[in-house]
């Protein structure tokens, strides 16, 4: 029985004949490779500037474009909203709890860029 493995097809029990075939790894280093961390952090920028299609398109009569930060914005409200109206048949402590979630979130919309 053979098996696709590594780019080729192989028997699926191991032999001796692939146990003598070593492939060697590159061995040159590249410097001008940025971190990990600061690539990620660019990505991340650029991903929260990019403009989010869903929210521009439900608000287009405004021709408003909404961008990916302002949409998280904007579902943090909605989420701490609909957690408010199920917390107010539970508990008056947990509803005033996220009454004060959906004030900052909404103050958070409003700092935020979107009127």
């Amino acid at each position: 029985m053979f098996v696709w493995r590594h780019g080729k097809w192989q028997p699926f029990f191991f032999s001796a004949y692939y146990a003598k075939q070593t492939s060697y790894m590159k061995s040159t280093i590249s410097l001008n490779q940025p971190s990990r961390k600061a690539s990620s952090a660019n990505t991340l920028s650029s991903w929260l500037a990019s403009d989010n299609r869903f929210f521009s398109w439900v608000m287009k009569e405004d021709k408003i474009t909404v961008s990916n930060r302002q949409a998280l914005f904007i579902l943090q409200a909605l989420f701490s909203g609909s957690l408010l109206l199920c917390a107010m048949f539970i508990s008056w402590v947990a509803a005033l709890v996220l009454l004060c979630w959906f004030v900052l979130s909404v103050y958070q919309c409003k700092k935020g860029g979107i009127k």
